[in-house]
């Protein structure tokens, strides 16, 4: 993910949810990355950029700009997330995601 997409998009996303009643919402970090004396892992590749609940119920937002491309291995694991019950979807802005958590049941 690139940076101005993580400002402009998945941390008011985060932001929003949170605003939200019943609602927890997680910035994720997903692949791996050099630092000094080695690496960092970080999530699973493909890992949605936000995670939480609702109500109980776990979701996972990936997060692109109107631009941005869903990768396979993204779309495989918001397939996953849907398959086992969860809520996986692409937000391209902030009240895209809230918008489409707002109907799920309390």
């Amino acid at each position: 993910m690139k940076r101005g997409e993580t400002q402009t998009i998945t941390t008011p996303t985060v932001q929003a949810l949170n605003q939200m009643p019943g609602c927890r919402a997680f910035r994720m970090n997903a692949g791996k990355w050099k630092v000094r004396n080695g690496w960092v892992h970080g999530a699973e590749e493909g890992t949605a950029d936000v995670i939480g609940w609702i109500w109980g119920r776990f979701f996972a937002i990936e997060t692109k700009t109107p631009e941005g491309d869903l990768k396979p291995k993204q779309i495989e694991f918001l397939a996953k997330v849907n398959a086992d019950g969860g809520i996986g979807f692409c937000a391209r802005s902030p009240a895209e995601a809230v918008q489409r958590l707002m109907g799920w049941p309390n």
